[in-house]
């Protein structure tokens, strides 16, 4: 074998003899038939957890051990008749550790006696022990060759359960960090770290639960809330206890008049065994007068305008003014009035479409604004439509509010709208009729005055219109003595012409306009001269 370690920019190959090589040179690894990777052949074929050092358990607990051994069962759901754990009580809260056969651990030892329950009455926590686990944090890989070695470290879990109410949290204890990758190596074992020590183990439970909140051993920080672990849970550690975690919550919108619930939510890493001990204070919101009520973790309001409203909640513990405030939560929400459709074709005569062409309406609705609300819909329901018309859900221009679609078949159509503004739909809105119309629609043509000599415009507009719109002007009749014919307007095809009366009398006309797909139904006004 050859291993090659570069120094100052030069490689230092190193040749030795192939240690082990009498037994096949490379290190053993654990297979499916040798889990321990042995070679010797008397060696177990089980791995066995390793054990830490510890007398056996206490008579007491191995005595209180096949009663509360269900508690550390999947599926515990907690035993009202057992006591309560109350992390706000100063004083020792008696702890049992239950092995994982059920039996009780030697982790009982490390509880101190006066502090070790004698009775079930008193047993307040049931530590749930988990095996020694090795977990690799490394591998070493070494120049020349493909083998390597791996840093393994221990580690014991310990899940911390209330028996009465079933609520329960992890506490994992490390064991010292192995011996750091070597430069070069001769030998190909593992390196180890050493299994966790007790006193670290007692650090991490005893002192964080069995002494709650005086838990002055080791952490006197944790005195003044729930013993928060120094690294973890207590940065900045400037403040007595812990940190105050601040949560929000926007809620969905929600309407004018009717009952908001609004529910404390606890933070992820707050501890489920400390959450029964704290009280719960609204009182300072800015919306406080709209509370129910202003202490407690459930609260409600009805919101009496549509505005947005703000409410801020603490957890203090214990449930005191004293209290230390864990954590903060603002919730905030909009209330909404019920929305109303106004105007469904946003036109002040009758809506008019063109049969193929595109019909574009406007519709309003009370409180909505510019652009519209992020979770709004609409409902669109045809009410009436012409026999054979396959015409569907119109197209909707959300930043301008209108509305269109292209009829297919000539007749009468009526929509009915409904509106949600993302809390829920408004009442039904109906339109006025909308007549499809064939072609074109001459307008601004009425009967007038005019006086004889004098040049009078008259001047009309083309609606409805597909491309350019073209006029075609007839005088019906004239007055006795005019010079003026019926095609005097023959070659104009403009929307104005100008009248000059020749005599006195009513000159009457007839005007048609055209484009590109169809013509206007005659218009007939009387311009009458004097």
């Amino acid at each position: 074998m050859s291993t090659c370690a570069f120094r100052n920019g030069f490689a230092l190959l190193l040749v030795g003899l192939c240690l082990g090589c009498g037994s096949g040179g490379a290190r053993a690894k654990p297979t499916d038939s040798d889990p321990t990777g042995s070679d010797d052949p008397s060696a177990s074929n089980v791995l066995r957890s390793p054990k830490l050092d510890l007398p056996a358990p206490p008579a007491a607990s191995v005595g209180l051990a096949p009663e509360f051994a269900a508690v550390c069962r999947d599926g515990y759901a907690g035993d009202p008749t057992r006591p309560a754990f109350d992390p706000t009580r100063s004083g020792p809260h008696r702890l049992l550790f239950i092995a994982a056969d059920g039996s009780a651990d030697a982790l009982n030892n490390i509880v101190p006696e006066e502090w070790r329950p004698q009775a079930a009455a008193e047993v307040e926590l049931v530590g749930c022990v988990g095996a020694i686990e090795k977990r690799e944090s490394e591998v070493c890989h070494f120049l020349g060759t493909s083998r390597t070695l791996a840093r393994q470290r221990h580690s014991l879990s310990a899940r911390i359960v209330s028996p009465r109410s079933g609520a329960s949290q992890l506490s994992v204890t490390q064991g010292p960090e192995p011996a750091s990758c070597p430069d070069s190596t001769s030998s190909w074992d593992d390196r180890v770290g050493a299994l966790p020590d007790p006193a670290q183990i007692a650090s991490d439970i005893v002192d964080r639960f069995v002494t709650v909140p005086d838990c002055g051993r080791t952490r006197p920080f944790a005195s003044c809330l729930q013993c928060w672990r120094d690294a973890q849970e207590a940065w900045p550690s400037s403040g007595c206890g812990g940190p105050v975690i601040d949560g929000h919550e926007q809620l969905p919108p929600v309407r004018t008049g009717a009952t908001v619930a609004l529910t404390w939510k606890w933070e992820t890493f707050t501890s489920a065994l400390f959450q029964p001990g704290a009280g719960f204070d609204w009182s300072e919101s800015p919306d406080a007068p709209s509370l129910s009520q202003t202490t407690g973790p459930e609260t409600s309001f009805v919101p009496d305008s549509a505005r947005a409203y703000s409410f801020l909640a603490q957890a203090r513990m214990p449930d005191t003014q004293a209290g230390q405030v864990a954590q903060t939560r603002t919730v905030a929400v909009e209330a909404r009035d019920r929305p109303v459709v106004q105007d469904v074709l946003g036109l002040t005569s009758a809506g008019v479409a063109r049969v193929g062409s595109q019909g574009r309406f406007h519709v309003t609705v009370s409180g909505r604004p510019q652009g519209g609300y992020f979770e709004e819909s609409w409902r669109w329901t045809w009410l009436d439509r012409p026999n054979g018309s396959t015409v569907g859900d119109p197209s909707y221009e959300r930043t301008s509010s209108f509305w269109s679609f292209v009829p297919d078949v000539l007749g009468t159509y009526r929509m009915q709208v409904e509106y949600n503004d993302g809390v829920g739909f408004s009442e039904p809105a109906i339109s006025e009729p909308i007549t499809v119309i064939a072609g074109p629609q001459v307008s601004g043509l009425s009967d007038q005055q005019a006086s004889v000599g004098v040049p009078f415009r008259i001047e009309g507009h083309a609606t409805f219109a597909v491309g350019y719109p073209a006029f075609h002007w007839r005088l019906t009749s004239v007055p006795d003595g005019s010079a003026l014919t019926e095609n005097y307007f023959a070659s104009v095809d403009s929307n104005s012409i100008s009248l000059v009366a020749d005599v006195a009398g009513a000159y009457s006309f007839e005007v048609v306009v055209s484009d590109n797909t169809g013509q206007s139904e005659p218009v007939v006004f009387t311009v009458t001269a004097s």
